[in-house]
Parts: C-alpha cells; structure tokens; sequence
C-alpha cells in the first residue's frame, strides 16, 4: 500500500492475505469473517482466535462500544449505497489483545466472500505519525511562544519563517519581511561579517552564541548573539538556514556599567585620602593603596602577601583577633579598633582601623575590606594631655614649695581619719606647728631663705611620722601633722621633737608654736572641724603666750573659702552700711563665729567664738519672730533685752539664714550697727538672700573637694601598702601582676558587667594585701611553711579585709578580699563559705592565684609543666574552684598557649 485509499471489494481474497495492512471483515451480525496475518501482528488475536467472535469484543474499547454498535446498525439500515461509514476514511482508537490502545486509520468496503456479502476494512495504525504530528506542534508552540527571534532562511538568505521573538526583536511582523532578504537587518558595517558567517555555514560549519549588531524597524541599533545552523534534507542536501538571535543590549549595558564602576572604585581606592586593603581572611594583604604604603613606610610588593598579624604590634593583637573571630563567626558584621602598627625602621603608627567582610552569594567569606586612618598625631596629644593632668593632679595635693600635702588635700584626709576613729574607736591626734617671727625672717633675710626655711621645716616633718601619718602646710609658714592611733601624751612627744629638731636649723634659733587636739569620744563625738577649731585655738593660746600682741585671727574655715566669703561679707556690709558683717555656724546648740569682716572689736567678738543660740538674734530669726530686719534694738520688743543687744551694744541688726542644696541650714549672714538703721528695707533684705545664696555654695564646693579628695589619698595609701608588700617579696610583685591579666581576661569571658570586671580587677590586684601583716621570717621562708607557720600565714584573708574596710573608697571590696581563699565546696577559709555565696571575684582570683602559683619556680619547688597545672584545675574543679571559672580559664590558657605557640589567627 503506498497511502492511497484502495476499495476493499477490488482485492482478492489471496492479496488480502499477503498485505502488509491488517484486514478484517464482518458479517451484518458484526461477527469476525476474515482476519489477515497483519490484524494478527497488530491486535494480537490469531486467526481462528478472532474469527466468529464480535468485533466490538476484540479491538472495541469499553468505553466506545455503545457508539460503535449505534454506527453498525446505521450503516446496516442504509444499505451499501446510502451507509454513512462506507467509502470513508475513519479514524478511532483501537484495543490490542495485551490491552494497550492503539490509534487506527481504516475505510470501510462492502465485500463478497464465499461465506456471503460482508463489511470489510484496511486497518492502518497510525501511532507514529501521530505523535510526529504532535512533537511537530509541540515544537511549533515552542517556537513561537520563544521569546529569543527564531528563523529560517533559504540558502542565499531570503526569510522563510519568522516567530513572535524576532517580531520584538526586529519590529517586523511575518508578513512584512518573509520573501525579503536578511540582508535587510543587518547594518551596513556588519555586512561583511555577516556574508563571511554565512560563507561558513554554507561550508558546514555551525556558528555559537556569535555577537553583532542588527537593525531595528526604528532604526535603532541593537546588540544580540545569534546562533546558526544550516537545514538539510534526507540527501544531506543544503536546503535553507536556521537562526536564533538574543537581544543582549541591557547586558552589554550592564557590562559597560561595570566596568566603569570597576574604574571608578579603582580611582577611588588607589587614591583615597586614608589607608585601605584587601585582607585574604587568613591574614594576607591582597591590595593595598598608595596612602597605606606610605603610612606603613612599605612598597606595595613588600606588604602583598605579608600577614597583617606580622606588623600589628603584639600588645594590640589579641584584641584584633577577637574582633576579627566575632566578624568570621557571623556575630557581628564590621568592628573598630586603635591599633598599632609597627614600622620596618622600629617605632610603631596609631591607625584608626576599621573593618567589614565581604561574602558571596552563599554568605562564605571572601575577603575582608580594611581602611586605616592615621591617628598619631592624635594619639600622642592625648599622652601629652594626660602627662599634664597627671601633673596637676600632682600639684593639686601637693604644697608647690615644699612637696607637702596642701592644706585642701589635708582637710579632705582630717574628715577621713575622724570617720576612721569614730568607726574603729581609736585614737587620733592634730598638731598645728607655726614658725614664730617668720615675717622677721622673710624681711630681714628675703624671701628666698624664707622658702628656704620652710623646705627644710618640710625635711623634718616628712622624716617624723609613720604611715598613714599626714604632714601637710596649710597656711604660709603653718603647718599640720596628722598623727592616726596616737593620743595627745604621744602627740605632745613628737611635737615636742619637731620643735628640739626645728631649732637647729641653719643656726637662726627657729622657734615654733604648736597647737594640739585629739579626738574626744565622750559626750558629744568629735567631728573634723571640732578638732581643728580646738588645735588653732590651743595655737593662738600658745603664740598670745609669747607674744600677745601676735595672736592670730584663723578661723576653721579653709583659706580658699574664707577668702572668698569674707569678700561676699565686705560686700554685705558696704552695701547695707552696716558696722560688720559676719558669718555664723549652728553647732550643738550654739551660734560659732565663722568669719567676721568690720569692727568686730567693738562688739567684742572674734573668730571661733560661740554664744548659746537661743540668745541670739539668729535664734528668733530661724524661729520665725523676726522678719530678719531690725531697724532700732531698742525699742524692738522680742530682741531689745537680750545680752547681745545691751553688752555688744546693738543698735540694727539684718540677718538671713544660710540654707545648703539638702535643705539644711548651716547658719546666717548676718549684719550689725552700733546705731538704729531706720532705711532698711526689703531690698537689703533680697541683696542679703542672693548672698546667702553664694555663700552657700561657696561652702558646698568646699566640701565637695574634700570628698573628691578623699578617694585619691586613700589610693594612694593602699598603693603605698601594695608597693610596701612588693618590695618585701619580689615573687608577689611579679606573681600580682600576672594574677591580675588572667583574672581580667576571666572575667571577660564570662561576660560579667563593667563593674563586675573593675571589681575583679581590684581584689586581683588587693588580694596579698593582707600579708603586710605577716612576719618576713614566714612570708620570705625558703622551704615550706610548718603547721603553726600555715596558721599564721592562713590569717592574711583576715588582715587584708581590715586594711581594705578601713579605706574608705574601697571598703566595698574587703568581703572578697577575706573569702579569696573560700574553697567552692565550703572546705576554704576563715568562714567556711561555699559555692555562690563566695563572691565571684574571689572565686576568680583564686583560680588564677593557684594556676600561676604552680607554673612559677619557688625556692622549694620547680613549677609544674603546663599540662600537669591544666590536669590539676581539672582535678579540683568543683571541689576547691568553681567548675565554671576553671572551663573559662582553661580556655583563656588554650588561647595564649595558641598564640605563642602557632602564631596568630586570621583577620585584618
């Protein structure tokens, strides 16, 4: 059969058997008649198989039957002639013997066979070129729903086919460009490249992904890859050409773009203003600027390559490493840091470094981006600022002449040692020393061998008391000794020896008065200004002594705040016109004279002295009876019988209290005439408060220095303790030192707050204070301490808490000092304690203290070996130390032992 339709009724009965297409007849009941070797092959029934049985039931799918049977009784009923099936070509779906269904083609043909007249049909299965069909339309689609320009030429270039894609690309509908040349498309430029590919093609050779330039029907010039191939025939004969062209505009745009930007950033990296690099992350300079190069005072080709770690000085580089593991880690995106940077001719530059990593698409580390900026011009100003402060700290405590303690600094000490023996109930004694006829000196010999003199007066001070004695000048030739523990028969034996001791200097009969007072704990407790009125007024008593006419008028105020109050009285006293003007302070009942400024001597008043309040105008004006503004005494019923108005002869009195910031008040400002002032008024009254005011806060100031004061001396001390201990042992200077890093670096770890970690730091640094009180025959023993040694060296926690509570700014810390030797499971000393209630900062330090007491040589012992120390922390951890600081400073030992060992992590 070559695919024409052929009559059934014209084959013979022999040709249908040889044919190569199945057929198949059947009778008007529908049942099989004839079957061919072919229907054979292609529904799987055999012959005797098939024949005698329905048709519907062999090749008639389920489904198809009820249709199938309705067109049998149709072409039945309508005869050969008019059968609506017979003649034509018809097309259904067929079933095989395994079931399978199978498209089928077949014309149906009344037909005679010996058995009678029949229906036969040719049946063609039509499987495969069905499916071409459909891969043909499948690809159709694809072609055209393509959103690159797909097209076909003949081989001299004339367009046969023309998709949706090429319509966008080129702006031509199929229509308008089928039949014409491509040549069309092409710009004039492109020509010859064009004519050169298809000379390729035509030579069978295929063309990828090829870039050129095509014309638009606007137009426009557009960029595009385009991929040929040539089309052939079943002879392998050349019968067209295909195309795919893609519009690559926006990606060579994107290119352009790119590397402009490239260019730009280039420009700007090469030449910004500050030091940048490209950091490989194990630590390799990858690129690095001009201004980098010049900073590090390095070429370029020197630092490429080389690892940042190599010149960033070794005191800077842990921290950089740590930033640089959060960065790596992903905890934090970019860090800031000054560093160091060491140079190749020695020295080093300050960098503000600053840092972020770069990563790809999966979020893998690339490379890190590092810019410095020089800062150490910067750097270098603020080491010369603080060497200045340190300085003026220094001169703020200090006397300039003699190197003294100054009389502010010596106030602040006084409230500190009257607090300590009022708290700790023991002795405490002031010796005030002034050099008689100093002012001769100064005259008759000048001023220089006056300072002289008084440097040498200092020598002799400082060589007399035993720490924490103070020795301080107060006043221009006064001076004070501060004498802590010492009762006034002891402090009368060292006055006693300055005096013997200031006679012979220079030869020149140097005499000096002394006043003296000592803390009084009956009735009333002394406070640092009782002390200090009682030592002046017992001087006075000693220089009226010698001479009456040199009795001195110092009050108990500080010099800087008497100054500036008497200044704030001369203006009181002026602007009221008034015969003086003073100050008073309530204590205990009384109204003390303060300072004075005016004719205190006809009111016959002095500094320091005290009247009972309750006889004072003071008293009536607090009370509310009095407006604060006496015009005429006399005839003022509620003071005009008091002694102050008849004995002192007070004829007008204006007064206002003395309030401090808390609300309490300290005293008045108070002016006084002779004769009745008639003019005063509440103006007077108003310049009085607004004075008031400043007196106030002149005061106030005055006490906040000495407060601010107060924490630096008592510093100062402990230092001094410390560097006492020190000197006494070399090995605890060392061992301190590096108890205190480790215990630092600990505490970090452990992320405790700011607080937490200055606290930690202070005991590590406090925690052997307590052995100043041990014999240097136990503390300094070559060999290992016996039992009754152990118990006395087991009482410096102790020691060390009471030297600690009795500073003041550091008292807070004296619980940790004592229970530094607490052991985790409560088997420690002195009280036993266990587990949380030791406080975390001893529980620190004595995991430090024990790790660097075995790695350290003693003269009865080699130090253990790293690793036997680690297995020892590991040993007692939980029992003697807490498991959780053990963990912390095992790591803080890996740590150090890698960085010295393996050299340094990766970073920038």
């Amino acid at each position: 059969m070559d695919g024409e339709s052929v009559a059934v009724g014209d084959l013979t009965p022999a040709v249908l058997e040889a044919s190569g297409e199945a057929f198949v007849a059947i009778g008007s009941d529908g049942i099989v008649c004839a079957w061919n070797p072919a229907a054979v092959e292609m529904f799987g029934w055999e012959k005797d198989e098939a024949v005698g049985r329905r048709l519907e039931d062999l090749v008639v799918p389920d489904r198809n039957r009820a249709a199938y049977r309705d067109r049998l009784r149709q072409g039945l009923a309508g005869g050969a002639a008019g059968s609506p099936i017979l003649g034509r070509r018809l097309e259904l779906t067929a079933i095989r013997r395994d079931r399978a269904e199978v498209p089928v083609e077949f014309t149906v043909s009344e037909i005679d066979l010996p058995g009678g007249a029949a229906f036969g049909a040719l049946v063609r299965d039509v499987s495969e070129p069905r499916e071409a069909e459909r891969e043909l339309g499948h690809l159709a689609a694809l072609i055209e729903s393509s959103s690159d320009a797909i097209m076909s030429s003949t081989p001299d270039g004339i367009v046969l086919t023309w998709n949706g894609g090429a319509e966008t690309l080129f702006g031509y509908r199929a229509d308008e460009i089928i039949g014409r040349p491509m040549t069309d498309l092409i710009p004039e430029e492109s020509q010859p490249a064009a004519e050169e590919i298809r000379r390729r093609l035509l030579a069978d050779e295929p063309i990828h992904e090829f870039k050129t330039r095509i014309r638009h029907l606007d137009g426009t010039i557009v960029d595009v890859t385009i991929s040929l191939a040539t089309v052939r025939d079943d002879q392998g004969e050349t019968t067209g050409l295909s195309a795919i062209a893609r519009d690559i505009s926006e990606r060579v745009a994107s290119r352009r773009a790119l590397h402009e930007l490239r260019s730009r950033l280039a420009g700007a990296f090469e030449n910004a203003p500050i030091g940048m690099a490209l950091v490989a992350t194990d630590g390799r300079f990858i690129a690095v600027n001009r201004t980098l190069c010049e900073l590090l005072e390095r070429p370029a080709p020197d630092l490429i390559g080389t690892e940042f770690q190599a010149i960033t000085h070794p005191e800077d580089l842990d921290a950089d490493m740590q930033h640089v593991t959060k960065v790596l880690a992903g905890d934090v995106p970019s860090y800031e840091m000054e560093k160091r940077y060491l140079l190749p001719g020695g020295g080093h530059v300050w960098g503000q470094l600053c840092v972020s990593l770069v990563r790809d698409e999966q979020g893998n580390p690339l490379h890190f981006v590092s810019q410095i900026q020089d800062i150490t011009a910067r750097k270098e100003s603020e080491a010369d600022l603080r060497r200045r402060a340190e300085r003026l700290d220094d001169l703020a405590l200090k006397d300039a002449l003699t190197g003294l303690t100054n009389y502010h600094e010596f106030c602040s000490v006084l409230e500190r040692e009257v607090e300590r023996a009022r708290r700790y109930r023991h002795d405490l004694s002031l010796i005030l020393l002034d050099v008689d006829r100093f002012g001769e000196i100064n005259s008759e010999l000048g001023r220089a061998k006056g300072d002289d003199v008084l440097r040498q007066i200092a020598v002799t001070l400082a060589e007399v008391p035993r720490l924490p004695d103070l020795a301080a000048r107060i006043a221009d030739d006064e001076f004070a000794l501060l004498l802590p523990h010492t009762d006034q028969a002891g402090a009368r034996v060292v006055a006693d020896r300055i005096t013997a001791e200031a006679a012979s200097i220079e030869e020149l009969g140097l005499t000096m008065s002394v006043g003296l007072s000592s803390f009084r704990r009956r009735g009333e407790v002394d406070t640092a200004q009782d002390i200090l009125v009682r030592a002046e007024a017992d001087l006075r008593a000693a220089k009226s002594v010698k001479s009456p006419d040199s009795e001195t008028r110092e009050g108990a105020l500080r010099p800087r705040a008497r100054t500036a109050i008497e200044r704030v009285l001369a203006l009181a006293r002026h602007q009221l016109d008034m015969d003086l003007a003073l100050l008073s302070e309530f204590v205990d009942g009384q109204a003390v004279y303060r300072a004075l400024e005016g004719d205190s001597k006809s009111f016959g008043v002095d500094d320091g002295d005290a009247v009972e309040l309750a006889d004072t105008y003071c008293q009536r004006l607090i009370a509310g009876e009095s407006d604060g503004l006496i015009r005429n005494a006399a005839t003022e019923r509620s003071v005009r019988d008091l002694a102050l108005t008849t004995e002192a002869g007070i004829g007008s009195y204006a007064g206002v209290p003395i309030r401090l910031s808390d609300g309490r008040v300290f005293g008045t400002l108070c002016s006084v005439s002779h004769g009745p002032k008639p003019a005063l008024g509440e103006r007077d009254r108003e310049l009085l408060a607004f004075l008031s005011e400043v007196i106030g806060t002149t005061l106030e100031q005055d006490m906040v220095e000495v407060t601010e004061r107060q924490t630096a001396v008592e510093l100062s001390g402990v230092h001094a303790l410390v560097a006492a201990l020190e000197a006494r042992d070399e090995y605890t200077s060392e061992h301190s030192k590096t108890v205190v890093a480790l215990a630092v670096e600990v505490a970090c770890l452990l992320e405790l707050t700011p607080e937490q970690i200055l606290e930690v730091e202070q005991i590590a640094i406090l925690h052997d204070i307590g052995k100043v009180g041990i014999p240097d025959s136990v503390l300094q023993k070559p060999g290992p301490l016996s039992a009754d040694e152990w118990a006395l060296m087991r009482q410096h926690p102790a020691i060390g808490e009471r030297v600690i509570a009795a500073t003041q700014s550091l008292a807070h810390l004296a619980p940790a000092i004592r229970a530094e030797h607490e052991r985790f499971d409560g088997d420690g000393y002195p009280d036993g304690l266990r587990g949380p209630a030791i406080p975390v900062a001893s529980r620190i330090t004595l995991a430090c203290d024990a790790y660097h007491a075995m790695r350290s040589d003693r003269p009865y012992r080699a130090a253990m070996s790293m690793e036997d120390a680690r297995a020892e922390l590991v040993r007692c951890s939980g029992s003697q130390f807490d498991p959780n600081v053990i963990d912390t400073l095992l790591a803080v030992i890996d740590r150090q032992g890698t960085a010295a060992e393996s050299g340094r992590a990766p970073g920038a």
